[in-house]
C-alpha cells in the first residue's frame, strides 16, 4: 500500500488538497488506485465559516475489502465503493 497527500494554501483564504492511494492485490481483492482532490475556502482569516468542494475516486475505480479472515468461506470480499463521488459543505466553528 502506498498513500501520499498535499494541502498548499496558494493564498490565506484557500487551501487545495489531493490525495493518491494504491493498495495492491490482496486476498480476493483486486489493486486500485484512489484519487481524490478537495478545494476549501475560507471567506475571511477572522470568519468561523467555511466551503468546501471535494471529488472522491476521481478514477472511478471499483474498490473492494480483502476478506477480514481468509480461512473462513462464509466471510466475502466486502464492496466498499463503485463511482466517483462529490461533496459540497459548509462549516461553522463554534
Amino acid at each position: 500500500m502506498i498513500n501520499a497527500g498535499i494541502s498548499i494554501y496558494p493564498t490565506k483564504n484557500l487551501e487545495i488538497n489531493s490525495s493518491l492511494k494504491y493498495m495492491g492485490k490482496w486476498g480476493d481483492a483486486e489493486p486500485y488506485t484512489l484519487i481524490n482532490i478537495g478545494l476549501k475556502f475560507f471567506p475571511s482569516l477572522s470568519s468561523k465559516f467555511s466551503f468546501e468542494l471535494k471529488g472522491e475516486n476521481l478514477l472511478n475505480e471499483k474498490v473492494y475489502l480483502p476478506k477480514i479472515v481468509i480461512q473462513s468461506p462464509i466471510v466475502p470480499v466486502i464492496p466498499k465503493t463503485f463511482s466517483k463521488k462529490f461533496y459540497i459543505s459548509f462549516s461553522y466553528k463554534f
